[in-house]
């Protein structure tokens, strides 16, 4: 910029190009020290069931009472069945 424009942004109040920037690296740092001051740690509270919670024991059981209803005979039933013929017709028609 000329002498000329930079006597006319004083004129007018306007700020110069170096003000304008030295504006917008001022701006930037504080948002930066204002972002960084408002950052907080997560944490996690666990009840005390979820404490004693014991994945491995949870998938035994299940596994457990899937057998006993096979054994039974009462884990096939015919909404079972009928996902699965579904399920095995959508994927013979993608074929």
């Amino acid at each position: 910029m000329n002498e000329t424009g930079a006597i006319n942004n004083r004129l007018t109040g306007l700020p110069t190009p170096i003000e304008r920037e030295a504006n917008e690296a001022a701006r930037r740092n504080t948002t930066a020290k204002a972002g960084a001051a408002s950052k907080q740690t997560d944490s996690v509270e666990l009840s005390e069931a979820a404490i004693k919670y014991d994945p491995k024991a949870a998938t035994e059981r299940h596994i457990a009472g899937i057998r006993s209803q096979i054994a039974s005979g009462t884990y096939l039933t015919p909404e079972k069945l009928d996902i699965v013929a579904e399920g095995l017709m959508k994927d013979i028609a993608k074929l």
